[in-house]
């Protein structure tokens, strides 16, 4: 049946001139579609309307695009047509049956601040692009004087609480109205249930939800008045000629995909420098009034999570999504709620949502849950509803109501697996934006924003998998606070924490090489702190005249030597680090190849090179191919036991198309499952790249380069050379603060594969009682194998590799602590293999 209507459509469009005056535009699927496939239309910037991996792509083409397409693809069939479109769209006064325009949206949310004024405070967040364009008295666009409207939504909604908050936006693109409904009928749902409804009452009384159910209602007025129902972008206008230009289809020169206009990754895969394509994504990042807008209100406060509605597919989306193959840190908590979210969404033809890491639909650069939550800290989630843009009317009561209840399962995240708390000072009482650093999460090699109290209440949320933490309570100017935390998997870990003021006093810090020979011109920063960089004088030394005591992330760097990352409590007047200059592996492919396992054209090259005669290169004979997915992999695995600080670097020099195009740095610790830990895109010369590989200590861990191209341009590719892997186990000098210690662990043997024998050593016996314990990678506590006070110096303790419930633990890294109270004193790396 598919096959003859795709004919019957076939056979139409035969007679259709070459170039009709009003083309119409359809969508039509391909089955079953290769991830080739999709990475080829994503990056020949198709206008994608959904894909489902391995079961369709939706493609929105004109009539001539499917002629193309058919001969490729005689299998495809329409979808969606104009005509089906603009029938859902018909009504009297040109506004959607069952569908908000601007002036009753505009007028209900304010009749629902007057019914509800316990409950619901609407705001103007700012001004549309085309409200811009009407206060310049420009005639065109005088019908476009839209405000962008935020409902606040909470009890004493005119007070600023105490609270966490959530977000729920509605239509970035245009063509997508649905969007606004599923926003307001959440909306709705909260205000009419509060009082009667304990989940509706228990959200609003304990948060804060904001609504922006339409974030573009420019184009939501192209879409509503069928002055083009397939139009995704905003109104800027591109070309200058203060008119609105579009091509009946989607297409034209003005306008800005939204959802492409965030900053965070901003202008690459599934975007476009042309005006003219549905997916262009502005001049810069937040270009545009509406994204800057939501911008500025996610920042104003402490955003838990939130959803950005869409169309269409049935999916639950999660960060990242920039790239293929990138999980975020918090990566294992974002997919448990998608998952729990997608199951309360029915389809509609059976089944629930599917949830999926965004870059398992397509990658897209600057998206904004990409944006909210590499920069915020929030879950932000994309759910695209529905199985067409615009449903029938008929159709939008059963597919909002389905996701209301996605949205109140993440609403109710606020009371399981999660931390908070108040931070205060010791002394005053008063509140204190200070950072919680999480183990295993914070110290990612992928950015997020650190997670902050609020700085009017000291407040801190934080989101987190269930099982046992080391939470790190940081502020510059006060004492560190460390705490291990728990976190249950049906309630909520509060830790209110005071710290206490520390005094300031002058810190000198001894900067030294392999040999303890004084390092100059050694660079230091204090990594997430507006403070100058400093650098070490003749004499290794970098002297800051008033320092105040306390947790710190540093990185220290000199060119010739490693990059020193470490977190590092600074409590006296002088302290040492060592750089080492000397790799335990390096790469200059001046004597060959062998090192490397390559697949595809990779190889040596002599068209460039950073230093001798050769460089590693994608395509050494010139442009790279199309349709390109190969790999240059280091056959042997980077050994990272037993060492303090594991740093990669190396020299690179590119020249990739900005189509798609893409050379990413993966890694891997079983050398199947491959994970993107940078990129590489556009021209840049000779630039040295430097990774700090210090979450991955105890492992073994697998490295390669992974071209992948597109079937459009080509060009020169990349050229790596000079790669190096430091490893050291001594960044301390002799002259640290820690050398004199008095508590010491050793574990024997290491690694051990049935019983590990740990030994503590003391100057002299302890007062205080002690707890030895054994913790995993991710800081959680797994066992206590020893508490008392040691009456000897040294004492013996056996670990049989069990964790508190008799559990054999599995091969990896392990730390054994010994702490009085909540102060660690001394700790120590175990490896357990088994058999």
């Amino acid at each position: 049946m598919k096959l003859i209507l795709a004919i019957l459509i076939l056979l139409f469009c035969v007679n259709l001139p070459s170039a009709e005056p009003n083309p119409q535009r359809m969508v039509v699927r391909i089955d079953n579609p290769t991830m080739a496939l999709v990475e080829r239309f994503t990056n020949q910037g198709a206008d994608i309307a959904s894909h489902r991996p391995g079961e369709y792509l939706d493609l929105v083409v004109s009539n001539d695009g499917f002629l193309a397409l058919y001969r490729e693809f005689p299998n495809i069939y329409i979808t969606q047509t104009e005509a089906q479109l603009k029938t859902n769209l018909a009504g009297s006064h040109r506004d959607i049956p069952g569908y908000r325009n601007y002036q009753q949206l505009q007028a209900e949310l304010f009749q629902l601040q007057t019914q509800y004024p316990n409950l619901v405070q609407v705001v103007s967040i700012g001004q549309s692009v085309g409200h811009g364009y009407a206060a310049q008295n420009l005639t065109n666009y005088q019908s476009f004087q839209h405000q962008l409207w935020a409902v606040k939504c909470s009890n004493n909604v005119q007070e600023t609480e105490d609270e966490p908050a959530f977000y729920i936006v509605g239509e970035h693109h245009a063509r997508e109205p649905i969007s606004t409904e599923v926003s307001m009928a959440i909306l709705i749902n909260l205000l009419e249930g509060y009082g009667t409804n304990p989940s509706s009452t228990d959200i609003l009384n304990t948060a804060e939800i904001w609504f922006v159910p339409l974030l573009n209602p420019d184009g939501h007025k192209i879409v509503i008045d069928q002055t083009d129902v397939w139009w995704r972008k905003n109104i800027r206008d591109n070309n200058n000629n203060f008119s609105f230009d579009f091509d009946i289809y989607g297409g034209g020169d003005d306008g800005v995909d939204l959802n492409r206009n965030y900053a965070f990754e901003w202008g690459y895969m599934s975007s476009t420098d042309d005006i003219y394509y549905p997916t262009y994504h502005g001049p810069s990042g937040f270009s545009e009034p509406e994204t800057t807008a939501l911008r500025n209100l996610l920042l104003s406060r402490r955003f838990l999570a939130g959803i950005s509605y869409h169309t269409y597919g049935e999916m639950v989306l999660y960060p990242f999504g920039y790239v293929f193959d990138i999980y975020s840190p918090d990566n294992f908590e974002q997919n448990a709620l998608a998952v729990e979210m997608a199951a309360l969404i029915p389809k509609q033809n059976g089944g629930t949502y599917d949830p999926m890491p965004a870059w398992q639909l397509y990658p897209a650069s600057g998206t904004s849950e990409d944006w909210i939550y590499a920069e915020t800290g929030a879950f932000g989630f994309t759910v695209e509803m529905a199985t067409q843009f615009i449903p029938p009317a008929a159709q939008i009561p059963q597919i909002v109501q389905n996701n209301v209840n996605g949205a109140m399962k993440l609403f109710q995240r606020k009371n399981k697996k999660m931390l908070k708390g108040n931070i205060t000072d010791t002394l005053t009482g008063a509140p204190l934006q200070a950072t919680v650093h999480i183990s295993g999460i914070d110290d990612h090699p992928l950015y997020r924003v650190p997670i902050k109290s609020d700085a009017l209440f000291g407040s801190y949320y934080y989101l987190l998998p269930a099982g046992e933490y080391l939470a790190r309570y940081m502020r510059p100017g006060y004492l560190t606070e460390e705490r291990y935390v728990s976190i249950s998997e049906l309630g909520v870990t509060t830790e209110n924490v005071s710290l206490t003021p520390s005094e300031a006093y002058q810190l000198s810090i001894l900067i030294r090489g392999d040999f303890f020979e004084p390092l100059a011109g050694a660079a230091l920063v204090f990594e997430n702190l507006d403070l100058p960089t400093y650098i070490s004088d003749a004499d290794g030394r970098i002297s800051i005249p008033a320092f105040f005591p306390g947790q710190y992330h540093l990185s220290v760097s000199k060119a010739g030597y490693e990059t020193l990352h470490i977190m590092r409590n600074i409590a006296s007047p002088d302290i040492g680090l060592r750089l080492t200059s000397i790799p335990i592996l390096q790469e200059t492919f001046e004597t060959g190849i062998s090192a490397w396992q390559r697949t595809g054209a990779w190889n040596r090259s002599t068209a460039e090179a950073y230093g001798g005669n050769y460089s590693l290169a994608d395509s050494p004979s010139g442009s790279y191919q199309n349709d390109q997915n190969t790999y240059c992999k280091l056959i042997n695995p980077l050994n990272l036991h037993n060492i303090l600080n594991a740093n990669l670097q190396f020299w690179a020099k590119t020249a990739i198309a900005l189509d798609g195009d893409f050379v990413a740095l993966q890694y891997s610790l079983d050398n199947q499952n491959w994970f993107v830990l940078d990129y590489f895109n556009g021209t840049s010369p000779w630039t040295l790249y430097s990774y700090d590989l210090n979450s991955f200590i105890g492992s073994n861990l697998y490295i390669r380069f992974n071209l992948r191209t597109n079937s459009s341009t080509t060009a020169n590719g990349i050229f790596i050379d000079d790669f190096k892997l430091f490893t050291n186990a001594d960044v301390t000098s002799v002259e640290d603060e820690f050398s004199s210690i008095d508590l010491k662990i050793a574990s024997f043997p290491n690694p051990f594969k049935n019983r590990a024998h740990i030994r503590l050593s003391m100057e002299k016996p302890l007062t205080e009682p002690i707890e030895i314990a054994i913790y995993n990678m991710r800081g959680q506590k797994i066992r206590s194998i020893y508490q008392g006070t040691p009456s000897k110096n040294k004492i013996l303790i056996e670990w049989d590799g069990k964790d508190s419930h008799g559990t054999k633990s599995g091969t990896g890294i392990y730390f054994v602590l010994a702490k009085s109270g909540s102060k660690t004193l001394s700790s120590s790396k175990i490896v357990m293999i088994k058999h």
